[in-house]
């Protein structure tokens, strides 16, 4: 179990389900609906995740997408993107910055299965 997965995006019903499917993973989940999540992302203060997981409709541009790397230096992107593959410009960015992408319909069970990945992979660097 690890600490804290934050869930921001654009559909309730959506952020709902992600959360119900990450109860084994996290102690606690917390969701924050936005229209635009990555500007709000950018604006609003988020609790210490370690993790974030943000369902994408429309990608912010690179600029946008480096500040957000930049204003949670210590929390580890994980976007479910509706077009894949993302444009290579913005892969290369995610990938650069240790943040992954999956599609956006991918089952609760590969988006928990990532999350453990992912955070292994960081404790195990440490």
């Amino acid at each position: 179990m690890y600490k804290l997965i934050g869930i921001v995006g654009e559909d309730l019903s959506e952020l709902m389900r992600l959360a119900a499917g990450l109860d084994r993973v996290a102690l606690s989940t917390y969701v924050r609906q936005n229209e635009k999540p990555f500007q709000s992302l950018l604006e609003s203060p988020m609790a210490e995740s370690e993790i974030c997981i943000v369902p994408v409709v429309n990608w912010c541009n690179a600029a946008d997408l480096r500040a957000l790397f930049a204003c949670h230096p210590t929390t580890r992107f994980l976007f479910l993107a509706a077009e894949f593959p993302p444009a290579p410009a913005i892969a290369r960015i995610v990938d650069e910055l240790k943040g992954v992408i999956l599609r956006r319909n991918e089952s609760s069970v590969v988006v928990a299965a990532t999350l453990l990945a992912m955070l292994a992979s960081e404790k195990g660097a440490a």
